[in-house]
């Protein structure tokens, strides 16, 4: 299973890994095109931070061993499946209990669908990882 460990001590608050997570996932792959994007389908931002204290904090899918979000939706709209992923399933009714139940405020609505990260699955390195530059976010499969 992949793991994102991200380390607040390091993190400078330069916003890379948004940048990466938007590019990696919009139709153009082109930083500079995304804007373009945005009439037809906006690429969702997976992972978002706030600062709290001079701290800054990061909010994206922890792939929990107890996923309270897989636990409270009653139509298997969100499981774990054996690989350790938390993914969304074409159960979905779109209920948002699994938002409201994320202890990381790590599912985001938009369009009333609930999204989250995804682990750049179909990559090798997640978008995020790969785009920081002081190594507080790091990628480890487990």
């Amino acid at each position: 299973m992949r793991i994102v460990k991200f380390d607040k001590e390091l993190c400078i608050g330069c916003k890379h890994c948004h940048m990466a997570c938007l590019v990696r996932h919009s139709e153009s792959g082109d930083i500079n095109r995304i804007h373009l994007e945005q009439a037809i389908t906006p690429p969702r931002l997976r992972v978002r931070y706030k600062e709290e204290k001079d701290k800054i904090y990061v909010l994206r899918c922890q792939m929990c061993k107890d996923p309270k979000c897989v636990e409270v939706c009653e139509h298997e709209g969100i499981v774990k499946d054996e690989d350790g992923f938390v993914h969304f399933t074409n159960e979905c009714t779109m209920c948002l209990d699994c938002v409201e139940a994320c202890p990381f405020d790590a599912i985001f609505v938009e369009g009333g669908e609930p999204y989250k990260c995804d682990l750049c699955l179909d990559h090798t390195i997640p978008a995020c990882v790969d785009a920081c530059k002081v190594d507080a976010m790091t990628f480890t499969d487990v």
